[in-house]
This record gives structure tokens, C-alpha cells and sequence, in this order.
């Protein structure tokens, strides 16, 4: 620490009541005082300062954007130069030249690096779960256990396909006058795409099991011609052959049988094997499985999508296995200077010598302690998922700047530089995490808008082209193109007219359908309505009638009455007999007059006369 340095430390010592001599403080530390004075007022910097707040982005902000790298390096998406260059002249508030980016790395060489990526699959990225692989883990030490499991026992099965004339990327070495022509910036290759696939098994004692190869044949069948240069006394290989050049359920269990259990029977005897593999379908058939059953071979099957973390073949033998191919197949267009077609016959020799480059024992007991299996230790895998502590000055940054009670509390004891400095800090920090969002957010939002209008601006359907363009290979022009879409659109126009057609057709026909129905329901009120009211009428009808007959039976009753009241004579002349019957008069005197012998014809209570039947007179 330099003498000013060490003098401002202590001046930020001092406690509130303490009383501030600059000249004491300088002459304890042989400065000057007018130089510390000025510089702890801040009205002067140090040369370094000076060089800092020269520099296009500020130290504290290079910070940032190295914690933000480290961000989306872990969420698996590590930004290009040209996103690095874009955030830092957002941060800078100017367009940054194209080599800030080389200078930035080099200033943190310690922290960040540029380095050449290869793709990961975002199912393989999600599969990278450490509560899963710690599962998984603790499932095989447990199985491992449980039978005893040795590890020259343990075995690892897998496939890997070759194109057999196609190179991996390489580094070449170019005349400078060729690569300014720009027309020779790259090396022949065949380029023959047949497909052909080896099973590859390794044991965890160091030791391989002998390598299958599959090739491809529509008729299943093997050609003398493929195997130039096999000699059965040398190379201990197992061929077959599949319509695709993949492996299928029918080698998957073939291989089972006649590779994997003669080969490693005999030094198990009695005890149990274990291969552990991908969950390929070849993998997990029924008769695969019964057959490991029955002859004491435990399967373990990688969680999905988890080979390139967990597979010792992936890790540590087929990446090497690629690299010397690609050398033998290289080498192989030197020799014959690329006028010789590189055929399935040329095939075995170039794979032998790689298979023998690359399987080696080291090598394989490499692979396994990589992967935690052998020895047995997960954490080998579970300690790639474990974060590691940050500074804690850092931290506590990152605290200042999320709680406002501290900064506030900062801005209160912002009478020394400690405060004032590490106010700076939380400045720095929220302008550089605000520009941070800033952008994410723009670029989601652009995202979000165009898979909107994309959505939108797709239309189902095949382009076609007209009469005129038919039979053959066409290349669709833009002019062809634009006519095309004119027609479908026009089609799409038509089949929306004849919808809307369809539409107004259906509309009427349910109106229709509607003033139909009301009218058959107003035709059955009207019946309905007529029926009650001839039930109303049949109804009054029945109520007279009824009273008649009850008025007529009251009538005949009170004739009955009547002439019971009445006593009969006992004897009857056959010839009228008048009587004289004496009518007293007013005046006292006695009349006499005759009487019929006829009864009086009954009448009603209104005194009508009423006729009676014969039965009754």
C-alpha cells in the first residue's frame, strides 16, 4: 500500500469526534499535506483513478457485465462478442470499437475467456438436474451393495455411428498467398455418408470388450468386399448388418447373447455383472431383459437425455475415437490425393487403427473415475452443480444495493469517503443491473411481438403454381413465388365468400326453420284452446242436464207425496154421485151444490196445469 493510500486509510479511521489535522496525518506518513488534503476531499485523484475514469467503461461496470456473463453462462446461453460489445457501449453510453471486446478479455483474463462452444440440446440441458443424477446415485450404490457388485463387473455399453467419409473440423495450415485468393480455405473430403454404427463395451478394470460393427445393407447381408483388410487371425470383430447401418431390437439382444455374456461370463462365474447403458428402445425389450434375468446381469439405464454427464464411452473414449478416425480418414485423402472414392472397403482398415489409438486402458479407467463409478464417488458428478462462495465483499454490494434502508443509512454518514464510496459502488451496480434488464427485456418483448405477427402472418396451406408451370424440377422465383401467393390468396378470398355464403344460407335456413316452429306451436295453443273450450261446453251441457233431471225427480216426488196424503174410498160407484154440498153464505143460509166426482187435475207451484202420464190418471 503506497504512503497517501495508507494516510487516507487512516483519516477514514478517525472517529466522529476525533479532531482532522491533514498535517499530523501527513507528516506520520511522509506525504504532503496540500496533496492529501485534496486528495481526500476528492477534489484530486490517483493516477490510477485517472486511468480508470479514462477507460470507455468504468471498472465497477466491467464487474458487472463479468457477473452477468457468469449468469448466462449458467442458464447455458455464454454471450457472443458481438452481445459483449453491444451491453458495454450501452453501459459506455457510445458505440465501442470492434477490438474493446479482445481488450476486455485480456483485463480479466482471470475471469472470463474466449473459447469455441459445441451446441448442447436444451432437453440435455434440462436433464442436468442435480437432485436427479443424486437419485440416480444413491439407486446404483444401493443396487451396487445390495449384489456385491465388483468393478472389474461393471460394465458400460453404447453405440456410435460414423459417416465413413466425412472429417471432423481440424487445424491446417495454409500458404498466405492461397488464403488471400479466398478460394482455397478448406480441405477435401470424400464426403460418403453411408452409415455405419459400432457397439462399443468397457469394463471398470481398464479392460474392452471386442467392438461390433454394424453396416448397412438392405438385404441384411454381408459383402466379401467390406471386409478388405479383416484378417480373422489379427482382429477379433464382430460384423453384422441391418437394412438402416442402426443397431434394432433383434442385435440388440443378439449382441447380449453372442458378445457380451461368452465374453465376460467366464470371469464373473457366479457372480453378478452389471451393464449399465442408455435407455435406447434395443435396450430395454422384453427378451433383453429376461435374458439378463436369467443369467445374473443387472441392468441399469441412464436417466434421459444424461449420457454426456454420466457415460464413461461418452466422456472419456468417443471423442478420442472421432478425433483419430478423422486423422486416419485424412491421412487417407494425403496418400491418395483425393482421386481415390473412399468405399465400406476401405472402411475397416482406418477404423482398426483408430479403435487401437484410442481404447486404451488408461484411458478407461479415466472415464470411470471421471463419472464417479469406479472408484465410487457421485460426487465427482454432484460437485459440478454446487455454486461456489463470492466475495463477500460482492456480496454485501448486492446487499447494499437491494436494500434502501442501507443506502439511506450510507447517505446519513456521507460526511467520510467510506460512505461516499461505497455509495459509488451501488450507483455503478444498479446502472449497469438497469441496463442489464433493459436489454433483456427489450429482446423479450421484440421476441414475443414477432412470434405474435409471425403467428398472424402464417396461412395454412401449399403453394401451387399455376397451369403454366408444371412436371419436372421447378424453381420457385420470386416472381413465382408472389403469383403463387396471389393464387392462394385469391383461393383463401373464395373459400372465406363461400364460407360467408354458407353462413347466410344457415342463417336463414335456421329463420326459417324458426317462424316454422312458432307457427306450428301457435296451431297447437289454437287446438288446444278449442279442445278445452268444447270440454267447457260438453261440461255446461252434463250441469244442465243434470239439473233438469234433478228438477224432474223433485217434481215426481212431490207428486208421489201429494197423492199418498190422500185416503182412498173403500168402495167405488160405478156411476157419479152428486152430492149437495151445503156453502154456508155471509147471510148465514145453507147452500147446496153439486160436486163432481172427478179429482182435481194437479198443477205446478206457478199453477199450471200439468199432464200426467196414462200410468198416472
Amino acid at each position: 500500500m503506497q504512503s497517501i493510500d495508507a494516510a487516507l486509510a487512516a483519516i477514514n479511521a478517525l472517529k466522529p469526534n476525533e479532531k482532522l489535522v491533514y498535517s499530523q496525518i501527513a507528516k506520520k506518513y511522509g506525504v504532503d499535506p496540500g496533496t492529501l488534503s485534496r486528495r481526500h476531499r476528492g477534489i484530486s485523484g490517483s493516477r490510477q483513478a485517472a486511468a480508470q475514469n479514462q477507460q470507455a467503461v468504468h471498472p465497477q461496470h466491467e464487474a458487472e457485465l463479468i457477473d452477468y456473463i457468469d449468469r448466462l453462462t449458467k442458464r447455458g446461453l455464454p454471450p457472443t462478442r458481438s452481445i459483449i460489445r453491444n451491453i458495454a457501449s450501452q453501459l459506455a453510453q457510445k458505440q465501442l470499437g470492434y477490438h474493446w471486446v479482445d481488450r476486455f478479455v485480456h483485463r480479466n483474463s482471470h475471469l472470463v475467456i474466449l473459447k469455441r462452444t459445441t451446441p448442447i440440446d436444451r432437453s440435455r440441458r434440462r436433464a442436468n438436474s442435480e437432485k436427479k443424477y443424486q437419485l440416480y446415485s444413491e439407486l446404483l450404490r444401493q443396487k451396487i451393495n445390495q449384489y456385491k457388485v465388483e468393478p472389474r463387473h461393471m460394465y458400460n455399453m453404447d453405440e456410435k455411428g460414423f459417416m465413413i467419409g466425412v472429417q471432423s473440423r481440424s487445424v491446417r495450415i495454409f500458404s498466405k498467398a492461397a488464403l488471400k485468393s479466398k478460394l482455397k480455405r478448406s480441405n477435401i473430403q470424400d464426403g460418403n455418408r453411408e452409415w455405419i454404427t459400432l457397439i462399443a463395451c468397457i469394463c471398470a478394470d481398464g479392460s474392452y470388450l471386442d467392438p461390433s460393427i454394424i453396416y448397412s445393407s438392405k438385404s441384411s447381408s454381408i459383402q466379401n468386399s467390406w471386409l478388405q483388410g479383416f484378417d480373422p487371425d489379427i482382429h477379433t470383430v464382430y460384423i453384422t448388418a441391418s437394412a438402416t447401418g442402426w443397431s434394432n431390437d433383434n442385435i440388440g439382444l443378439q449382441w447380449l447373447e453372442q458378445v457380451f455374456d461368452p465374453a465376460t461370463k467366464p470371469k464373473a462365474r457366479s457372480s453378478y455383472r452389471l451393464l449399465i447403458m442408455d435407455g435406447h428402445h434395443s435396450h430395454i425389450t422384453m427378451d433383453f431383459i429376461d435374458y439378463c434375468d436369467q443369467n445374473k446381469i443387472l441392468l441399469a439405464i441412464f436417466p434421459p437425455h444424461s449420457t454426456h454427464t454420466l457415460q464413461p464411452l461418452d466422456i472419456g473414449l468417443f471423442k478420442p475415437l472421432s478425433t483419430a478416425y478423422s486423422n486416419e480418414l485424412s491421412n487417407f485423402t494425403d496418400t491418395s490425393q483425393g482421386l481415390i472414392p473412399f468405399t465400406k472397403s476401405h472402411f475397416f482398415p482406418i477404423f482398426w487403427r483408430a479403435w487401437c489409438t484410442a481404447f486404451k486402458e488408461l484411458s478407461i479407467l479415466h472415464a470411470f473415475r471421471a463419472t464417479g463409478l469406479s472408484p465410487f464417488n457421485p460426487e465427482v458428478i454432484l460437485q459440478k452443480f454446487k455454486t461456489t462462495a463470492t466475495n463477500g465483499d460482492r456480496d454485501a454490494l448486492v446487499a447494499s444495493a437491494s436494500d434502501w434502508r442501507t443506502i439511506r443509512q450510507l447517505l446519513n454518514q456521507s460526511t467520510s469517503n467510506r460512505p461516499i464510496s461505497a455509495l459509488n459502488r451501488i450507483m455503478m451496480k444498479l446502472s449497469a443491473d438497469t441496463a442489464f434488464l433493459q436489454r433483456e427485456n427489450e429482446q423479450l418483448r421484440a421476441a414475443l411481438i414477432d412470434e405474435r405477427q409471425r403467428k398472424e402472418r402464417i396461412q395454412p396451406g401449399t403453394l401451387e403454381l399455376s397451369d403454366d408451370y408444371h412436371g419436372g424440377a421447378t424453381f420457385w422465383s420470386p416472381r413465382k413465388v408472389r403469383e403463387a401467393r396471389q393464387q392462394y390468396e385469391q383461393k383463401q378470398r373464395d373459400y372465406e365468400e363461400l364460407q360467408h355464403q354458407k353462413a347466410i344460407a344457415i342463417q336463414a335456413r335456421e329463420e326459417r326453420k324458426l317462424l316454422k316452429a312458432q307457427e306450428l306451436d301457435a296451431r297447437r295453443r289454437a287446438r288446444a284452446q278449442a279442445k278445452l273450450d268444447r270440454e267447457r261446453q260438453k261440461a255446461e251441457a252434463a250441469a244442465h242436464r243434470i239439473a233438469r233431471q234433478a228438477a224432474h225427480k223433485r217434481l215426481q216426488k212431490a207428486i208421489k207425496i201429494s197423492q199418498m196424503s190422500k185416503k182412498p174410498s173403500s168402495k167405488r160407484s160405478t156411476k157419479p154421485v152428486s152430492k149437495n154440498i151445503v156453502i154456508g153464505s155471509s147471510s148465514g143460509g145453507a147452500q147446496r151444490a153439486n160436486r163432481s166426482a172427478a179429482p182435481p187435475s194437479p198443477r205446478s207451484r206457478s199453477g199450471r196445469p200439468i199432464k200426467l202420464p196414462v200410468k198416472y190418471q
